[in-house]
This record gives C-alpha cells, structure tokens and sequence, in this order.
C-alpha cells in the first residue's frame, strides 16, 4: 500500500513539474494576459485534482499547488505558519452506490441521481426497501396543536414531507419547520429514511440545504426529489397530492396517510465531524510606517464540488478556477514588477466555499490580519465568461471605496464595470460583510455556461474576459493601497447592520415633499416608509389614493408596498418602498368595505384610537374588515380596554403604538404575537432609548418589539443610529436587532396578506 502511495506521490509531483513548466514557458513576459490566466486554470481545472473538494484530496492537492506557486515568484506567506491557515470543520460527501427505485404496484422506476433526485448532505448511509408514507410538511408543533406523525405509523418506513410550512403557521413556527427538525422527527417516530419534495410550480431558489451535522444518523438515509419523482409515486395512488396539500393549506388539517408505493433507496457518504481544511494566503508587504498596518485583501474560493457519486469529474473551470487564477496572476505580476504599496496586500484563496462559505468565515472568525484594519475585500467568483462586462456589487456597503475608484480608475476599465447596490449572499465576500469591512461580490456580467456541471472545462473559458477582470482589479488594488486620503469608518460594523437591516418608519412628509427629496438618492438606508394618505371622508381618501398610485409610479426610486414579496424586489432594485395608510378613520367608519377594493390599489395600513368607533358592533365589524382586506392595524391608544378589544378582535396581529402601556397589555402583544411600536424621540439619548427599550424586555420581549424614530432622514441616518446599534449588539443577536428596526413589519405582513415566503432549497434539476 505505501509503495502504491509513493508512487502515485511521484506521479502526481511529475505531471505538476510538466505542467508548471509549460504554464511559466509559455510565458516570458512579466505582465499578465488572458493566455497566461488560462494556463493557470488548465491546471487547477484538470482530472489531476479530482475536482478540488475541501477535505478530500483534490482540495489538498490544489491548496499545495497553489502554495507552491506562490512561494516560486516570492510573495511572502500571511502568517508566521506558512501559506496556510489550517481549521477543522464537519465534512461530507456522497462517495457512490446512489439508487432510488420506486414501485407504485403497477409500474417500477430507476430514478437518475442529479437529474431526478439527490442525497442531502449529512444524510447517512446504507440501502432501504420500505413502504412509503405521507407526513405533510413534516412538522411536530406542540405549541401550536399540530402534529403531522399523530395517526399514522411510519416505523420501518420511508417518509414523504414536503419543505417549508402551511401558510397558516407563517410566523408561529421557526425551528418546528427546519430540516433538522424534520429529520428529527421521522427518526424518532420509528422512519428508515426520508424524501423531501417542494409543490408543483414551485421554482427553488439557490439556497444551500443541508441536514445540521449533529442530527447525522448514520444509516439514516434522507434525499431530495423533484417532481417527475412526485408525479409518479401518486400516479396509482388513490388520492392526489394537490388535494393532500389542499386539506393541510385551506382546511387546516393534517392529511398523513400511507402510500401504495415501494421505495428503495441507495447510497454510500462519508461523515467526518472535524475534516482538517486550508486557506492559502500570501502577501505584498506595505512600505508606509503606518499605512502598511492597514490591509486590502482580494480572495476567491479555490474549492469546486469533487467527484459525482457516479465517478464524474466536477472540474470547475469557471467555478471558480477562473477567480482563483486572476487572483494568483496579479499576485504574480505584482510581485514581479516589485511594486511597493503603502498597505500590505493579501491574496486569499478560500477553501469549502461549496459548503457554505466554510474558508472565508473561518478568517473572518480568526483573521491573520486585523478586521478592522481591513480597508476592503474584493472577491472573485466566475469570472471566465459572460459578455465582456464586469458586474462589481457592493457600492453601497463601500461608498467610500467605490468613490475613490470611480475617480482613479481609467476610463478604459471603468466603461466595461456595472457597479451596483450589493450586499450579503452567493459567495465568500458575505463573510467580510458581516464584520463590516466593505465587500465587493465581483462576478463577469452576461451567461454562465454549464453551472454545477461536469462539463465546465476550461475549453469554455474567454481568456479576454480573464484579462480584463485581471486589469480592473490590479488597478483597483493598487489604487486602494496607495490612497492616502482613505480612512477607515467608525462603527463599521453597526454600519453594516444597519445597511442590511430592514428598516422601516413613519414619513413626516406630504407626497409632492418625498418625491422632491428623494428624486436624488441614489441609496436609502430607510427600507419602508409609511405615509399617510390625506382626507377626512372615503371620497377624499379614494382621490388621495390615486395620486400617489400616479405620482409614485412616475418617480425613478419609489414603489408602493402591496405585498412581502413584492418589498423583496423593491428593495433589490435599491428603492423605498412607500405602504400607504388612513390616520384617521373616525369620518368613514360607515363606508369601512370599500377598503377591502382599496387595499388592492395599494392602501396598506390604518390607524385605531379610541373614539374611532360608535359601539362594539362596529368597532368588530371594522376589524374583520381590515383583517379580510389585509390591511395592517395600529392602534395608537393609552385604553387599555380599547388596546384589549382591538387585539382579541383580531385574527391577525398589528402593531400598538402606546403612550403608557400596562403589564396585562404587554403579556397580551406577546401572546397575540403582536408588536408594540415604540418611538424614539428626537430629545432623547441612545443610552436613554436604550433603556426604555430594556423595560419592555420581560412584559414584551425584545422579539415583539418595533423602532420608530422622529424625524429619520431617508439617507444617512447619522451615529446616534448607529451608537444605538452598538449598544443593542451587546445583549442581541443580529437578526434580533434586525427585526427591531424593521423586519418585524416585513414578518407581520406576510400573515396578514396570507403569503407565502417563497424561499426554496437550490436543487440543481
């Protein structure tokens, strides 16, 4: 066995000497072409590196070459270890024997791994012949009263669940709906295995979905179909699984049932809680005394998805030899051309990215330089095609160092960049993000070919692209590193929370004024604005309406908020989204159903005080009105006998905006799951709000808790925003801050309206 192994060892060092040999022959020149990067990724894109998986040894593999690599042009290794910053982190992989063949007693089917289905990671191992049973979506809620595993037996079964959760359960249910819990339950009630599926007509999204490494069951086996597998397991059935889902969606019961169908299941992974894995870094040092303290660093993830579990080479050429090698190229003309910047720069070459941003989060945790001496990370990831365009997210986290390059960067560059907003997901610039170092996601503009194939070779790549990628960034870095004037931000962190966070207020403004003060934003930190429509009677109200509908629909960065979903794509395209409402309803209290009609023009919110409604009869009347309509309430009120009627009138929750709120009221938002809306005045301190936001932690919980801020600017919030935060940081957690300052009302929207988060598991059929 150790002769094998050296023997392949010598090979292996071989073929890489032949290669490096022609990569650094082909080539005498010192500056970079897009001819040399593809050399570069003919190696690293090549069978020899079996795919380059972290913690397997293609990965290893391609960490020492690249190691190598930059040791023979001289840079200098990041740390006093070497190029490598070593961590451990649970690895698995699908190594073979991967079967799913499915009898509905009429017909039997041989299902194609990737194409139909696939094994979800951390599932276990071994082969499974078992009948199948619907569990719904799978969910075990106690709190809630719903238990999808109470009248059905599924020990020594497989369990077919759908993902996600009934539209019903929209903000009742967190853990209960994971994967984990999912698993968790089918395994305690007795299951071998189990099929997650999504409903017909449902596109996923490019979510990573992953099974938490500590509820790993080894022979366990859990898998993700598509809907060729689904159609056909209820093609015999005699029921339909539309009508199953209709019971648990509309009817609101569940609908477990066993199936007649067979299924076997196949498959051979490998779970290791504590793979050892790599970062490669190397660096430029700084020549300035004080400048070179400060760091800009450029990455890209190294790693790409290894071997199929049908022995296909997964080679990555795109994603991401292609960002690697323009990485390693600018390192090498750099130091070649013996540049001396005033900051130290780092090239990193990140590990796992694949399985979930593993390397990068890992130096974001446990930097070798320090964070918040961090200028700015630029990050490469499939840079080898597209249309010749480059895209460069993240302006808007880094306004500082976007300004400086759009005056330095030459003309030439800057024609072929599409700088936009940015922000957190997709690859590895999201984990400095997260520490607020300005992060920029660079990606070619245009087609990607062959995605998550084993057919993105190098063949395929566009050496012109490669160059021209390789020519913005070395510009931008060495602009960067040498600009004197740049200062690091305060609070960055508290900065990019802020920028992230949804953040919605009351507007103090009529129309015609928002529209003149934001015509120039080019950004908002304000995420939704709610502005209330003029009129004391429905016909002012309906005209009022109307010209908002106009005057918002002609202005370049408003929309009006109609729905959740459609926020999501207001706030991508960087607008404000505006949600409209009645301040007053006490002159229409007898014309209440024509909201329901002007709520689907856009009317998205009312405001309840105490003497609004005659009676009790009409004060019920008007609440199932806005709940059917949903239409958002405030009740904005010191009676607490009138705060207690609104909430247990209503089905759905709302926000109460107290003046003085009392214990009994507190413990009621909290059950109803409600929000109290708590605002900050002008006169008062962070430290002071602070406080008051700290007195309603126990009554209230800060969960159920929404800012409102006089008089906050649409831009620019300033630092008492953001001391806030920084004090907020200290006891919360980042999405609890978040949903503070805005997400709640996002969270409260998608039950009222009834919808659905359409947030889907990436299944690459």
């Amino acid at each position: 066995m150790e002769e094998r192994m050296r023997k392949r060892t010598i090979k292996f060092v071989f073929l890489l000497a032949i290669l490096t040999f022609l990569v650094s022959s082909v080539f005498s020149e010192e500056k970079f072409t897009g001819q040399r990067i593809l050399q570069h990724i003919k190696v690293l894109a090549s069978n020899e590196f079996q795919g380059r998986k972290s913690g397997l040894q293609g990965g290893e593999k391609a960490s020492l070459w690249i190691a190598e690599r930059f040791k023979e042009w001289g840079l200098s290794p990041a740390s006093d270890k070497g190029y490598f910053q070593d961590f451990e982190n649970p690895f698995f992989n699908v190594d073979g024997n991967v079967s799913l063949k499915i009898d509905n007693l009429v017909q039997k089917r041989v299902f194609h791994y990737e194409d139909d289905w696939r094994v979800i990671p951390f599932s276990g191992s071994g082969k499974i012949i078992a009948d199948l049973v619907f569990a719904g979506y799978g969910i075990i809620s106690e709190k809630n009263r719903w238990n999808e595993y109470e009248n059905i037996s599924v020990k020594d079964k497989v369990v077919l669940v759908v993902n996600g959760y009934p539209p019903f359960l929209e903000g009742k249910i967190e853990e209960e709906s994971q994967i984990g819990a999912k698993v968790e339950n089918a395994y305690r009630n007795g299951a071998k295995g189990i099929i997650f599926v999504y409903k017909p007509g449902e596109t996923p999204q490019r979510v990573r979905l992953s099974i938490p490494p500590e509820k790993f069951k080894k022979d366990f086996i859990a898998i993700f179909a598509n809907e060729n597998v689904l159609n056909f397991i209820f093609s015999q059935a005699p029921t339909d699984f539309r009508y199953l889902m209709q019971i648990i969606d509309r009817d609101r019961k569940a609908s477990s049932t066993s199936l007649p169908v067979k299924v076997e299941i196949s498959a051979k992974t490998t779970f290791d809680p504590k793979r050892k894995m790599r970062n490669v870094l190397a660096k430029i040092d700084g020549v300035d005394p004080v400048l070179k303290n400060e760091f800009v660093i450029i990455g890209a993830h190294m790693d790409h998805l290894g071997i199929s579990p049908t022995g296909e080479i997964y080679n990555g050429a795109n994603d991401n030899a292609s960002g690697t090698a323009v990485v390693m190229e600018i390192a090498r003309v750099m130091k070649a051309e013996n540049i001396k910047p005033k900051r130290t720069i780092v090239f990193a070459l990140w590990a796992a990215e694949e399985q979930g941003l593993v390397g990068s989060r890992y130096y974001a945790d446990h930097p070798l330089f320090p964070i918040e001496k961090t200028v700015a990370y630029f990050n490469l990831d499939m840079v080898g095609h597209g249309d010749g365009r480059i895209n460069f997210p993240g302006i808007y986290y880094g306004p500082e160092i976007w300004n400086i390059l759009k005056q330095k960067l030459p003309e030439e560059i800057k024609k072929d960049i599409n700088p936009s907003r940015g922000g957190p997901g997709g690859s590895d610039h999201t984990s400095f993000l997260m520490k607020g170092v300005p992060g920029f996601g660079i990606m070619t503009s245009g087609y990607h070919f062959k995605y998550h194939q084993t057919r993105d070779d190098y063949d395929l790549i566009k050496p012109e692209i490669l160059e021209k990628v390789a020519n913005c960034l070395y510009n931008s870095l060495k602009i960067l590193a040498n600009e004197e004037t740049l200062k690091i931000p305060d609070l960055r962190e508290e900065l990019y929370i802020l920028r992230s966070s949804t953040i919605a207020n009351f507007i103090d403004k009529d129309l015609s004024a928002l529209i003149d003060e934001t015509r120039s934003l080019e950004f908002f930190d304000l995420d939704i604005g709610l502005l209330p429509l003029k009129g004391n009677s429905i016909v002012e109200i309906i005209n009022s309406l109307t010209e908002a509908n106009e005057k918002i629909e002609q202005s370049r960065n408003l929309s009006i908020l109609t729905s959740p979903s459609q926020y999501q794509i207001s706030s991508r395209m960087g607008r404000l989204s505006i949600l409209l409402g009645i301040e007053d309803i006490k002159g229409i209290t007898k014309d209440l159903r024509v909201l329901k009609i002007l709520s689907k023009g856009g009317l998205g919110y009312v405001v309840l005080k105490d003497k609004d409604f005659e009676n009790q009869s009409e004060l019920k009347r008007g609440v199932k009105i806005f709940n059917d309509s949903g239409i958002m309430i405030f009740v904005k009120s010191s009676n607490s006998p009138f705060i207690k009627e609104i909430i247990e009138e209503s089905t759905k929750p709302g926000i109460v905006l107290p003046a003085n709120i009392e214990p009994e009221i507190q413990k009621l938002v909290k059950e109803k799951k409600w929000r109290l809306g708590i605002c900050w005045k002008k006169e008062q301190t962070p430290e002071e709000f602070a406080k008051i936001l700290d007195s309603f932690k126990d009554g209230v919980g800060y969960g159920n808790i929404l800012i409102f801020k006089e008089n906050l600017p649409f831009s620019n919030p300033g630092d008492e925003f953001l001391k806030l935060i920084s004090l907020l940081k200290k006891n919360l957690k980042r999405e609890e801050i978040n949903g503070m300052l805005g997400q709640g009302l996002i969270d409260l929207l998608y039950q009222i309206k009834g919808e659905e988060r359409r947030v889907m598991p990436f299944i690459p059929f």
